[in-house]
């Protein structure tokens, strides 16, 4: 197995060139990253791809947009966004594009897990025949319910019957440990051993099983030993990609912080 880092988490202060260098020279190789799509990506990518190849590094996988709380708008905005990712992630030669499988009309429809199931399949199916097409996997994420309005693969019922429903191979679960840990607690493990060998990648980070923080892995009370062991019933993914979001390292410690971070990584992978 190999540890990946989401990259932005370092370069929106300190700048792609300077946040790949320093992550490289922390020990890795895998990337987690997608170009802005709301914005003229393309322009930028070959000089982004060309920095990367200086570096050894390489893009392990991408996250489209979600549009749970409507800051894209119409879900036709949305689709669109989703379809650059995938441009993006095929750009990019990445294994893998996460999604998150809870769209739903609630003005038009009524709720309900059939209905979900029904929408979000046809929501992505033309995602997942481009995506397959291209060598790209679709990793559909495990959410956690956050309000009163009801979200589709907050279950592993759910998710499990939205991949299972694609029949094909290019679909996959993006196993979020941080969400698990919000919708399960110190159960997580029954609920990793439920996606059997459906996970491919991953987010890791941590948190007190009460909000999505993404801690830093030990620095909340996820179990990991347990976590870990549940995914090597299923079969373990090839990469455990970090996934920061809150906060900022000053550029002085950014180095330290990467390096601490790789040494938490190779912890994990000795479990």
């Amino acid at each position: 197995m190999e540890l990946c880092f989401n990259l932005e988490y370092l370069s929106k202060d300190i700048g792609i060139p300077q946040a790949a260098k320093t992550v490289k020279e922390a020990g890795f190789h895998l990337l987690d990253y997608t170009p802005d799509v709301t914005q003229n990506w393309r322009g930028d990518l070959e000089q982004t791809q060309s920095c990367f190849e200086r570096n050894g590094l390489s893009v392990y996988q991408c996250h489209a947009p979600f549009n749970r709380y409507h800051q894209y708008g119409s879900s036709e905005n949305h689709k669109k966004l989703v379809d650059e990712s995938l441009s993006a992630a095929i750009e990019l030669s990445a294994s893998y594009l996460v999604v998150h499988g809870d769209e739903f009309d609630f003005d038009r429809l009524v709720y309900s897990p059939e209905a979900a199931l029904r929408f979000n399949y046809e929501y992505f199916a033309p995602v997942v025949e481009r995506a397959e097409k291209h060598g790209v996997g679709i990793a559909f994420e495990n959410l956690f319910e956050d309000s009163d309005v009801p979200r589709n693969c907050s279950k592993t019922e759910d998710l499990n019957a939205l991949i299972e429903k694609f029949h094909c191979d290019a679909v996959c679960c993006c196993w979020d440990f941080g969400h698990g840990a919000v919708s399960y607690q110190e159960k997580q493990s029954e609920a990793i051993e439920k996606m059997e060998n459906k996970i491919r990648c991953t987010h890791v980070h941590d948190n007190y099983l009460n909000a999505d923080l993404h801690l830093v892995p030990y620095l909340g009370k996820i179990d990991w030993v347990s976590c870990v062991n549940a995914l090597k019933l299923g079969g373990l993914p090839e990469v455990f990609s970090f996934e920061l979001v809150y906060g900022h390292v000053p550029a002085t410690a950014a180095a330290e912080f990467m390096g601490f971070l790789y040494r938490i990584g190779q912890r994990l992978l000795s479990i």
